[in-house]
């Protein structure tokens, strides 16, 4: 039963056998994103984290737009041809209680052999903002796709029932393929059980 509810119906072997086989590399998010926070309902933060993305893309010499629905970075092809998005999100979930650290200062610790990172929002989705980010750099510096676009959208208040997505999305123009950004333990999901969020009034 949990095989199947929790991982088989997630993945799809046969595209996970037609992919490079190499050792992981674990890519630790840039400690100022997680210090700067960014939590869900997006007070803490926002005014730093938006800009420092953006500044970041554009010191690289990359084309980005910032606005009221994602950031989004664009590395243009040599031809025209189809378009890859790199699509995660920049606030996460409030830290809540019960942290034996401080959940905005960043920590790399060695656990059993391997390095981990520590901070709220270190996995879901800084990683993965910090891996898009640096993709998209590596293939600017590579000269750019042979044919299409490589596309980075990062959104706003994905932990909540307002997230941006769906408004940034529309002005990236035709996406072909996406590669959305969670914690999936470096497996690669094709599928999503969805999520219901219940409001329960009591009188």
């Amino acid at each position: 039963i949990e095989s199947r509810l929790m991982r088989e119906s997630l993945q799809d072997r046969r595209v996970v056998a037609g992919t490079d086989s190499e050792r992981d590399v674990h890519i630790f998010p840039d400690a100022a994103l997680i210090g700067i926070g960014g939590q869900s309902i997006f007070d803490r933060g926002k005014d730093a984290i938006l800009p420092l993305v953006e500044e970041l893309a554009q010191g690289w010499g990359l084309s980005v737009v910032r606005d009221d629905a994602a950031v989004r970075i664009e590395v243009a092809g040599k031809e025209p041809g189809p378009t890859l998005a790199l699509a995660s999100h920049l606030d996460v979930v409030p830290a809540g209680q019960g942290w034996t650290r401080d959940p905005f200062t960043p920590a790399i610790v060695e656990e059993a052999g391997e390095q981990r990172m520590y901070g709220r929002g270190s996995c879901d989705a800084k990683a993965s903002v910090s891996a898009m980010l640096w993709a998209a750099h590596d293939v600017a510096r590579a000269g750019g796709p042979r044919r299409g676009r490589l596309l980075v959208i990062l959104g706003y208040c994905e932990e909540t029932r307002d997230t941006s997505m769906p408004r940034a999305v529309p002005r990236c123009g035709a996406i072909d393929a996406a590669v959305v950004g969670e914690p999936t333990g470096l497996d690669l999901a094709v599928a999503q059980r969805g999520l219901l969020m219940v409001d329960l009034l009591a009188h």
